[in-house]
């Protein structure tokens, strides 16, 4: 069998790739665009050995079974990279106490073994505020109200039950275009959600 077709369909693929990835780049008008200082993060990132690449696949050395594939160019995996990098080179965290995808956050910051805080990732702002909102305007003032509602495909419910269960003290909303961060504090049957400057996220 010739090897023909397979040399032009690798040819076509690294073609289609090429022109999508460029397009992510450097089109901001592109849903997948990804922004010069998440670019400098993972840089970063991957210079002080917090990420490796081999191939198409990232992984986080201080999590190997954990591995996430480019190609497919999920754009909130690079927001969660980013984040990720943030929270060590920046605010301070030993990447010990940083966890991909605890209890379904995408990132927890935990401190003397509990979850500190809690990192939402989205790719945009409209989905940011739509959960920040949904949180504070209807579940968070009486989560108990809610617990033995199914939460499957409701995402801010699902995060409402985590925060109130684990009670870390900050919650943030991360997209490629803004940041959101709130001081928590907790009632009998729910939480209030203060916000707060990024300073003060900071390991003290």
């Amino acid at each position: 069998m010739s090897d023909q077709p397979k040399t032009w369909f690798e040819n076509t693929l690294q073609q289609a790739a090429s022109a999508l990835v460029k397009k992510v780049i450097n089109d901001q008008s592109h849903s997948r665009f990804i922004t010069q200082s998440e670019i400098d993060l993972i840089r970063k990132g991957v210079d002080q050995g917090l990420i490796q690449i081999d191939g198409n696949l990232f992984s986080l050395p201080s999590q190997q079974k954990r591995r996430y594939d480019a190609f497919t160019l999920n754009r909130e995996y690079f927001v969660q990279f980013a984040t990720f990098v943030k929270l060590i080179t920046e605010l301070g965290y030993n990447v010990s106490d940083c966890a991909f995808e605890y209890h379904l956050m995408d990132i927890c910051v935990f401190k003397e073994g509990k979850p500190y805080i809690y990192v939402e990732t989205k790719v945009s702002d409209v989905s940011s505020k739509k959960l920040i909102d949904e949180l504070m305007n209807t579940y968070s003032p009486d989560v108990t109200k809610y617990k033995d509602q199914p939460d499957r495909g409701i995402d801010a419910l699902r995060k409402a039950k985590y925060i109130f269960r684990d009670k870390p003290e900050y919650f943030s909303v991360i997209n490629p275009v803004a940041e959101y961060y709130f001081k928590l504090s907790y009632t009998e049957i729910g939480f209030v959600m203060e916000k707060v400057g990024s300073s003060i996220m900071k390991l003290q």
